[in-house]
């Protein structure tokens, strides 16, 4: 991931196909530089934990920013 964006604003996790369908966001997580990130679309959002903390916080913290998102863990 090259590109680097903030969201200033909470992104709705379901979204609206061109066909009326729902379709649920993906989030990865993934450890980079020492914190863990979250990957939505093209965007690395750090999150405030480190590398070295619980993988379980990383996953509530996303759930609860991102509700009803599908996630991805990555090593």
């Amino acid at each position: 991931m090259h590109s680097m964006c903030t969201l200033n604003r909470r992104v709705n996790s379901q979204h609206l196909s061109s066909r009326g369908e729902s379709t649920h966001m993906n989030i990865i997580i993934q450890k980079l530089n020492g914190l863990w990130h979250l990957i939505v679309g093209s965007c690395q959002i750090r999150t405030p934990f480190l590398e070295k903390q619980d993988r379980a916080l990383v996953v509530a913290y996303a759930r609860r920013v991102y509700p009803g998102a599908k996630i991805i863990e990555r090593d």
